[in-house]
């Protein structure tokens, strides 16, 4: 609206008011003093009043200002904590977000990650959605997330994906099994006639495996199949035979256990742990925060 004043105007306003001054003001205000007076002057031209008596030496409150002023500063004041409120909802001082993740990712970056999220802002609740890998995209577009962390195994119209950072294949075995010593590589052509712990097909990342055998000249000798990464790290665990696992997974398992993780190459197989949103939608403070600790 033409006669509605405008924010700037009204500190311009206000700021003239208290100081009596407008060079005062300007330096409040960080703006020039003939910004400061044009401002002015374009609130008493919507008004309708005049707010300042001027003289060559200074200026004088008319009974206009003197009545407006109060009316200026408590609307300045509510923007103001309408701002803070923005804040608060962006920060997520009170409040949640939502994530979906998928199993690997639920079981080898999300532990740490919650504590310590939770220490640094325990105001905020981080409500986990730990979905199977079909569902993952489903949780994100049906919007019982606020974004997602997992591997996008193809495109989607509606979402948009950034990766977090880049994981790679790697053989999980027992301390004591043969494939266990020979340094931190091990090549996939090694793994021909070994008894082997590998997701079931259509999960996580058994395409790649298949495709990165089928590089290597080697026919897998696949004697157990999980739905679960965990429940493959449990037989590698006992001896059941050695587990073809992420290495972010394998990082969490070793963790006071007898296991050996060796990457494998020869081909190196990289799977990309990627932030997955709906388009248009702008991650919180809180959200970038929880994402920063993560990677």
């Amino acid at each position: 609206m033409r006669h509605t004043p405008t924010v700037k105007q009204l500190r311009a306003f206000a700021a003239v008011y208290r100081s009596g001054k407008v060079a005062t003001a300007a330096a409040e205000l960080s703006l020039t003093q003939s910004a400061v007076s044009a401002l002015v002057r374009q609130l008493e031209g919507k008004l309708g009043v005049a707010l300042f008596d001027r003289t060559t030496r200074a200026l004088h409150r008319t009974a206009a200002a003197d009545h407006l002023i109060a009316t200026a500063e408590r609307l300045l004041g509510e923007l103001d904590g309408l701002a803070r409120d923005a804040q608060a909802l962006e920060e997520h001082q009170a409040g949640k977000i939502r994530v979906a993740v998928t199993p690997a990712v639920a079981q080898s970056l999300m532990p740490r990650a919650l504590a310590r999220f939770q220490r640094e802002q325990p105001q905020t609740r981080v409500q986990l959605e730990d979905c199977a890998p079909d569902q993952f995209v489903a949780a994100i577009v049906g919007e019982r997330a606020d974004f997602g962390i997992g591997v996008m195994e193809s495109e989607h119209p509606e979402l948009v994906s950034e990766v977090l950072l880049r994981d790679q294949l790697c053989l999980l075995c027992h301390a004591g099994h043969s494939l266990a010593s020979g340094g931190k590589a091990l090549r996939w052509k090694a793994l021909a006639g070994q008894p082997l712990i590998v997701v079931r097909p259509g999960y996580g990342s058994r395409r790649a495996i298949e495709r990165a055998a089928a590089v290597a000249g080697i026919e897998l000798q696949i004697v157990h199949e999980v739905s679960l990464l965990a429940t493959a790290v449990a037989m590698a665990r006992e001896g059941l035979g050695a587990a073809i696992v992420p290495a972010s997974m394998a990082a969490e398992a070793r963790r006071g256990a007898d296991l050996v993780a060796r990457r494998l190459i020869a081909p190196t197989v990289s799977r990309d742990i990627s932030v997955v949103s709906k388009k248009g939608h702008t991650l919180g403070a809180a959200a970038r925060r929880f994402l920063a600790l993560v990677a």
